[in-house]
């Protein structure tokens, strides 16, 4: 797989503030600009992982196995027809984000029993 070009942007920004770091420390060991700069970096790394874990897509059968209670196929599926779970479509069938979550929802049978 390839990495995005977005993603290999953006790791090569972070790579020249390592950089950077790297030659003002070779300078002066206690620069506060360098501990400015490698701060930066360390979250423009933190923020690129977070984006590339968010725009990864997975088929049911990979999300509902990465869950801590795997969860079958066919669960997965169903979640995603009532609503439950947010998908895309793909080329043969469902992709669900990695990091989706399922969002219940209060049916009308669901009242009838509990009188709310």
């Amino acid at each position: 797989m390839t990495t995005p070009l977005w993603k290999a942007h953006f790791e090569t920004e972070a790579d020249k503030l390592e950089t950077e770091v790297e030659h003002r420390r070779e300078v002066t060991a206690h620069d506060p600009v360098a501990a400015g700069i490698e701060w930066a970096a360390k979250r423009l790394r933190r923020a690129i992982d977070q984006l590339d874990n968010e725009l990864q897509f997975l088929t049911p059968a990979q999300w509902g196995a990465m869950q801590p209670k795997r969860i079958p196929e066919q669960t997965v599926r169903r979640w995603i027809r009532n609503g439950e779970l947010e998908s895309i479509p793909g080329p043969r069938g469902s992709l669900v984000p990695r990091g989706a979550l399922r969002v219940r929802r209060v049916g009308a049978s669901h009242l009838a029993l509990t009188g709310s």
